[in-house]
């Protein structure tokens, strides 16, 4: 599965400006879906559900939050400020952006094009003004007036209760938002109708911060104000259930702090890979290849990417070519695979989620033209249903393939800063004779290295004899006899 995660609100106007009238979801441009989502299997709306009133106010005047507001636009004024798609008010598509109806319309341009729709699911928290505060107190985390008193960052007082923020262990609360809490009866009856009602319009979900509903986290944050936890663990529960009804649902967890197995097993069909990220982005290849010798029971139900709404842009992060190469890995691992709006035009402004417009930043063609050329490879080449292999090497090259029958698709990266050269049996390596060959992907993503000579790269029936440049790849489709 390869996921492209759109921004809605920012993306939106985006298209009406280039189209030069008002688009929102009921009436998308027909060619966005036959050519810019062409690649992609399942399509991630992040943000469609109706914001907060009071999140827009908190978002318009938090003093952090103006300073990244003015870094990403530089021609920023305060109505650009939308509130945050993760102070929720209500599971229902803001009319801003085309409604229910609006989705339905997009929801069934994807379907026309065996395409899946992902939506955003946030369990832990709402916004701190949702309707269910009045009329449901008992789906949230309450304190007592004495700890308005002591932790007023923690707890806010309202006309009848004192409510907590919703929170992490390891942070302060986030004060746009109402502290759900898991251990309720109640409140689990709400989640499990919400997300049926949310089945019907979509394919998935992605929810936010998903270990906090665990049982051991969640008691580690709120201690007694939580309770008692109930028989099952949240996600047990909730996942089971749904999956009673629509069996297909997909759950995909932003999960950190090494729990993804734990949530893997509560249910989750996929996890976010943010291990991989960080030894892509900050360790050695050494220690991307033990992350990579994990049980594909594992490999299977991860997330890879090395950017979305909450890192910082690829290019930024990880400099060009080493983008380019840690791209190309996290797109033919097994497991999903995620490309953030941008990171395929080489974008290096992160604009914050709670801004409606992008910045003024022209694409780079010629990093789209590469995205769009190796996924097409991708998707037109590997299956993914085939079975994928790690080698060992001793040196910084990374090497893997994927079988399917008599054809292996070859991928080996030079993921160093350093000049490489190796020789690779591929009758040894694969263990059966060659038949032919054929480069897909050439190693041509290195500006730096435009005019170098292709004879570094010889391929014959038996040997491939590298000299890699730093962060330099290739692909290559193999056909045994």
């Amino acid at each position: 599965m390869i996921i492209f995660e759109i921004n809605t609100w920012p993306f939106l106007n985006k298209l009406s400006l280039e189209h030069n009238y008002p688009i929102t979801l009921k009436n998308v441009p027909k060619i966005i879906f036959d050519k810019d989502f062409d690649s992609y299997d399942t399509i991630w709306l992040m943000g469609v559900w109706k914001r907060s009133k009071r999140s827009k106010f908190i978002a318009s005047t938090h003093n952090g939050l103006l300073n990244d507001y003015k870094n990403a636009l530089n021609d920023f004024s305060v109505e650009d400020v939308i509130g945050s798609p993760y102070a929720i008010y209500k599971y229902t598509v803001d009319p801003k952006l085309g409604g229910n109806n609006g989705l339905t319309k997009f929801y069934n341009e994807l379907k026309s094009r065996n395409k899946k729709l992902i939506l955003d699911f946030v369990p832990n928290h709402l916004s701190r003004d949702n309707p269910w505060k009045e009329t449901h107190p008992e789906y949230f985390i309450q304190g007592s007036e004495i700890d308005s008193q002591i932790d007023p960052t923690t707890f806010f007082k309202t006309k009848n209760n004192v409510f907590a923020h919703g929170k992490d262990p390891y942070f302060p609360a986030w004060t746009d938002t109402l502290q759900a809490n898991p251990f309720s009866k109640e409140f689990r009856k709400q989640v499990i109708e919400t997300l049926s009602e949310i089945a019907k319009k979509s394919d998935g979900v992605r929810c936010d911060m998903a270990m906090l509903l665990t049982n051991s986290v969640f008691q580690k944050t709120w201690g007694l104000y939580a309770g008692k936890p109930l028989e099952k663990e949240f996600w047990v529960e909730i996942i089971s259930e749904i999956k009673k009804i629509y069996p297909e649902f997909l759950f995909i967890a932003e999960v950190y702090w090494d729990m993804e197995w734990e949530l893997i097993q509560q249910g989750f069909d996929f996890c976010y890979d943010k291990r991989l990220y960080d030894r892509l982005l900050y360790e050695s290849v050494r220690e991307i290849k033990e992350h990579l010798h994990a049980d594909m029971k594992y490999q299977n139900h991860l997330v890879r990417f090395i950017e979305n709404h909450d890192e910082q842009r690829a290019i930024v992060s990880f400099g060009l070519e080493k983008s380019l190469a840690a791209a190309m890995i996290t797109l033919t691992l097994p497991g999903s695979k995620l490309v953030h709006y941008g990171q395929n035009l080489g974008f290096s402004i992160k604009l914050p989620v709670q801004l409606r417009r992008y910045p003024l930043e022209p694409p780079d063609f010629e990093i789209q033209k590469l995205y769009d050329n190796f996924l097409h490879i991708l998707t037109k080449n590997i299956s993914f249903n085939g079975i994928w292999k790690l080698v060992d090497s001793i040196n910084p090259l990374i090497i893997y393939y994927w079988k399917d029958h008599s054809i292996y698709i070859l991928v080996l990266c030079n993921y160093s800063a350093y000049n490489l050269e190796d020789t690779i049996d591929l009758e040894k390596l694969c263990g059966e004779k060659v038949h032919t060959n054929e480069i897909l992907v050439e190693p041509i993503f290195s500006r730096k290295y435009k005019n170098r000579n292709h004879e570094n790269f010889i391929l014959n029936e038996q040997y491939i004899n590298l000299r890699l440049n730093p962060w330099e790849f290739l692909i290559i489709k193999i056909v045994f006899e």
